[in-house]
């Protein structure tokens, strides 16, 4: 996978990663941080109005960052594929 950096600014206060529709969001009401399962990665991220959001994909030894990662695991893509999605309210 090649580094992919994303600048979003999202409707709300997280953002979620995804390898396919349809999977259950990881959360914890008392605690704040990213939260993943092997199906979904739960990102906290500013609100639209407090700026913009920069998200980095790819393999630790390619990035060119000098901070440690946020989260550093394996998200399932069966597909080959990333999706990346925010809360809709109804």
């Amino acid at each position: 996978m090649p580094v992919e950096t994303l600048t979003i600014a999202p409707e709300y206060l997280s953002i979620y990663i995804a390898g396919r529709t349809g999977v259950d969001i990881p959360m914890h009401m008392d605690r704040q941080g990213i939260f993943a399962s092997p199906q979904c990665i739960n990102v906290p991220a500013y609100d639209w109005n407090h700026g913009d959001t920069n998200v980095t994909f790819g393999p630790f030894d390619e990035l060119n960052e000098t901070a440690e990662p946020a989260f550093d695991g394996f998200l399932e893509t069966s597909h080959k594929r990333l999706i990346v999605f925010g809360a809709i309210v109804y």
